[in-house]
């Protein structure tokens, strides 16, 4: 999708699946209530501590989610694509920001104000239901990162944490292989898995070596004999 020229339609966000029960005067209705927000490549969205009263969908680039240690050392807890949505606990406890959230691309978000949101889920019994199942989806998968930070070597981190880099949109052309498209930085694995960026480049050519992965110059290719999740 072209940020320039994001898609907003109730059969685009009827792929989405916090919103794919909805029917399409619904699904109307909610893009009436809506607007676009598009933000640069490396801006912040919104802070840890932050007011919130607002969703976010992102309809085209890509973010990441943080937290900001005392010192500003930061550990990123996802990079989330098209498709996922933001600011959902802030919007219904109506507390600050949990974290901070950073565009890597020029996104374009989908922005749905507290009061209407409020008003979907009230009239929308499956709505709330999907929305709880998605953040118990994401609670899981923080328990599972947690738990490779404490339980794994530094290589079974680092792959516990290309895996939850491939999502849904990344093409996987090879039946063997997992995609992750575009690669990332070693600075960016190093602060999912809270290490140095020196540690996670060493380790990065012993998984090479190994034949667990494979760098190319835009992708990596993720192995799928090797699993640790």
């Amino acid at each position: 999708m072209n940020p320039s020229n994001p898609v907003r339609s109730s059969a685009w966000l009827q792929n989405i699946p916090l919103f794919s029960e909805l029917n399409t005067p619904e699904l109307e209705l909610l893009l009436n209530f809506s607007s676009n927000q598009r933000v640069e490549k490396g801006s912040l969205v919104f802070q840890e501590g932050d007011f919130g009263d607002y969703l976010l969908i992102i309809l085209s680039g890509r973010v990441k989610i943080s937290l900001i240690g005392k010192e500003g050392k930061e550990f990123i807890l996802a990079i989330l694509g098209p498709g996922s949505f933001l600011g959902e606990m802030a919007l219904l406890e109506s507390a600050p920001r949990s974290a901070t959230v950073t565009t890597l691309e020029s996104c374009v978000f989908l922005r749905l104000d507290q009061g209407h949101f409020t008003s979907l889920l009230q009239t929308h019994a499956s709505l709330g239901l999907k929305l709880l199942k998605a953040l118990c989806t994401r609670l899981r998968e923080t328990d599972e990162r947690l738990r490779s930070l404490v339980m794994l070597d530094i290589y079974g981190r680092i792959l516990h944490s290309l895996h939850t880099l491939v999502t849904p949109d990344s093409p996987q052309p090879l039946e063997r292989h997992l995609v992750i498209s575009p690669r990332p930085s070693h600075q960016d694995i190093a602060d999912m898995i809270g290490c140095s960026r020196e540690t996670v480049s060493r380790a990065i050519k012993v998984l090479q070596t190994r034949g667990h992965i494979t760098i190319l110059k835009q992708e990596i290719l993720l192995h799928q004999t090797i699993r640790h999740t």
